[in-house]
């Protein structure tokens, strides 16, 4: 099964994910990911209230870093 990352490279897709699909992407809920963000925690994101989105380098930096942001949100 291919990534998100994968699957904008070959498709021509967008590499912004939804909340959800960045929940699925990492394997957490979309709770979790509200939750993080609340706490300003959590992978890069962009965006406010029910138009967040998540690119795929972001959550795949997040991921490298051990569950860290590598940078402060902008």
């Amino acid at each position: 099964m291919e990534s998100p990352s994968q699957q904008a490279g070959t498709r021509g897709a967008s590499p912004w994910l939804t909340t959800t699909a960045a929940a699925e992407y990492l394997g957490c809920t979309p709770g979790t990911l509200k939750t993080w963000r609340a706490a300003g925690a959590g992978p890069r994101y962009h965006g406010r209230h029910r138009f967040v989105r998540y690119h795929v380098a972001d959550l795949d930096a997040f991921v490298l870093n051990g569950g860290s942001r590598s940078e402060p949100e902008s």
